[in-house]
């Protein structure tokens, strides 16, 4: 029954503020937006307020169907988002729908155009494969991110120094870098170890190359 409706009287209990049913016929309707474009606004919006200059959306890891999305910032990169594979080909297939892309051609590369109420975000599609990892870089962005880039522009990469087997919560130590975040990246490269186990040099350094370090063997 309506909560309304009272059947011992004839009247009609209105909601809160409404003082006649005319009220009642102007209350908005609720919108549901598509959770895809909404995810892949916020994600490029809150990517450009952070002066990202790369966005990741890695491959699916095959023993646990997630994937993460990571963002580089100056020479660091940032875990943003961990989500399931079902929900990253949907992702995928609406960052080549909204860059005009064939999603059965590789390798594929365009302009992605996301208009806002204030503004316009720009940013660039890349993905050399079906099973690739999908790379967006904003195009031009705002004047305060290319000055921030200039500052960083003639800086050498920064060098880190490793032993031939690193223990993973030392390798997060050295990069600055949270633990989590050096954990899912491993995992993306389908090394899959513990906070305490070693791992060896050439997989510590490719995980150093994506926070922005070249990395160097101790003793050499």
């Amino acid at each position: 029954m309506n909560p309304f409706v009272n059947p011992k009287k004839r009247s009609i209990l209105l909601p809160s503020g409404c003082k006649d049913l005319a009220d009642v016929l102007r209350l908005p309707t609720p919108k549901s937006g598509d959770p895809i474009q909404t995810f892949i606004r916020t994600m490029l919006l809150r990517a450009e307020e952070c002066r990202a200059s790369e966005m990741v959306v890695g491959t699916t890891m095959v023993h646990e169907g997630e994937c993460s999305v990571t963002q580089r910032i100056a020479f660091t990169w940032h875990h943003v988002s961990t989500i399931p594979s079902g929900f990253r080909s949907r992702v995928v297939e609406e960052l080549l729908r909204m860059a005009a892309l064939h999603a059965g051609q590789f390798p594929s590369e365009g302009p992605l155009y996301v208009q806002l109420k204030r503004r316009q975000l720009k940013w660039n599609v890349q993905m050399a494969g079906p099973d690739a990892e999908c790379v967006l870089t904003p195009l031009g962005g705002p004047r305060q991110s290319r000055r921030f880039s200039r500052r960083y522009a003639k800086r050498d990469v920064p060098e880190v120094y490793l032993p031939s087997r690193v223990v993973v919560k030392e390798l997060a130590t050295a990069l600055g870098a949270k633990l989590y975040s050096v954990i899912s990246i491993l995992k993306q490269m389908e090394v899959f170890s513990s906070v305490h186990q070693k791992i060896s040099f050439f997989d510590a350094a490719r995980v150093a190359k994506r926070y922005g370090y070249s990395a160097k063997r101790k003793g050499y």
